[in-house]
């Protein structure tokens, strides 16, 4: 991938998409989790938080995915 100087990062629980910008143009990288999540509610009276745990695996490859960003 050639380097880009501006990185914008669109991230939920389904997928991280990250857009590079410079003057030699621009491109765009799809990211998906490892951990795959359905959605979660709290409800009154449960057990936990209703939150699903981070994937910190993904959450790694975005980091390298936007390194070379300035």
């Amino acid at each position: 991938m050639p380097s880009h100087f501006h990185a914008v990062i669109w991230i939920d629980h389904s997928q991280a998409r990250i857009f590079h910008f410079g003057l030699g143009g621009s491109d765009e990288i799809t990211l998906h989790p490892h951990l795959a999540t359905r959605h979660l509610h709290h409800k009154a009276n449960a057990i936990g938080s209703g939150h699903a745990a981070p994937d910190k695996a993904f959450y790694t490859e975005v980091t390298k995915a936007v390194a070379d960003a300035g």
